[in-house]
């Protein structure tokens, strides 16, 4: 079930108690960290987002606003099991426009499994949530087992909210803090399964007659 609920922040600490393994996780090589720190940064500003962020949607979105964001929020998809969580989930204005925004962050650590690993113990909940998935981001067809599992629900994520909150553009994003780049070829086997070529602070729209106008981007961060 989805949250209907939420209380503000004071800072980067009060993103620490909705991680899964807060003890593993909130350091500073680690992502959920680097993220709660530049998010609560850019909250700051004049457009509430990071300026990494900001770059990457003015690109298709003229002068976007930081509505509200939610971290670690969950989506329930059908087939059962615990609703995943998006790193970061943000409503954000652009005009008249309204894009739901769903966060990856990325620092050195390795995106989560494949799709191939995630159906290894297969069930008939995954089997369902996977055909819903494949349906909802018109995925008919395309090899998905050397692809990212995140970036099925990451993107499915940004789809089923803007269709909830009456938004009219979804978009995946992956806030990466690696030098290195790290997880940058995973995210681009993704980006193809579309027909497009990722590009590093890039915001790509994908083709589609779809209400909701979907884009995969990637915004480096300090």
């Amino acid at each position: 079930m989805t949250k209907r609920i939420f209380i503000p922040t004071d800072g980067p600490e009060d993103w620490k108690r909705f991680l899964a393994d807060p003890d593993r996780h909130w350091k500073h090589e680690f992502s959920a960290f680097a993220l709660a720190q530049r998010w609560e940064q850019g909250a700051e500003s004049d457009t509430g987002l990071a300026p990494e962020v900001s770059a990457v949607l003015a690109q298709r979105f003229e002068t976007p606003v930081l509505l509200f964001a939610v971290p670690e929020h969950r989506v329930p998809f059908p087939g059962g099991g615990a609703a995943p969580h998006n790193d970061v989930w943000a409503l954000v204005r652009s005009g008249r426009d309204l894009i739901s925004l769903a966060v990856e962050g990325k620092a050195e650590e390795a995106f989560d499994v494949t799709v191939g690993e995630w159906q290894s113990h297969e069930s008939h909940g995954k089997a369902a949530r996977l055909d819903y998935l494949v349906g909802l981001l018109g995925l008919e067809g395309k090899d998905l087992h050397p692809i990212r599992y995140q970036f099925l629900h990451c993107t499915a994520s940004a789809v089923l909210e803007a269709e909830r909150c009456g938004a009219g553009h979804a978009v995946m994003l992956v806030h990466s803090f690696s030098r290195k780049h790290t997880g940058f070829e995973d995210y681009a086997a993704f980006a193809q399964l579309f027909g497009l070529e990722a590009k590093v602070g890039t915001l790509l729209p994908v083709k589609g007659e779809a209400p909701v106008r979907l884009h995969l981007g990637w915004a480096d961060g300090s």
